[in-house]
């Protein structure tokens, strides 16, 4: 899920989303090539993700989570507070009160 919230599209399928087929994704998966898009800047993040889709789980979660909690890219994440939503969020997104007027017309149809 890192990787397509960072890049915008699945490791293991194309950009445009077109690769849908579940077969064609498995063998992509299974070749474990995946490539970043050229807007994607973050080096740390980028170190995360290739060790995350690692197909080998001692460098995935290098030897535990308590490993992984500790890479560069969480250095600022209290993960005592995210698990318990005391965090504040850095964004929050300020919606205008909407009101819905919901009008359904039933027509009968022959």
């Amino acid at each position: 899920m890192l990787f397509e919230f960072m890049c915008g599209y699945c490791p293991f399928g194309d950009e445009e989303g077109g690769d849908e087929d579940p077969y064609d994704i498995y063998k992509l998966i299974l070749k474990g090539k995946f490539y970043f898009p050229d807007y994607m800047k973050d080096e740390k993040a980028k170190k995360l993700m290739k060790r995350l889709l690692s197909s080998q789980p001692e460098v995935r979660l290098g030897g535990s989570y308590a490993d992984l909690k500790c890479h560069k890219w969480f250095k600022n994440v209290d993960f005592v507070n995210f698990i318990h939503f005391l965090h504040k969020p850095l964004y929050r997104m300020i919606l205008p009160a909407v009101k819905f007027n919901l009008h359904i017309n039933l027509t009968k149809i022959n």
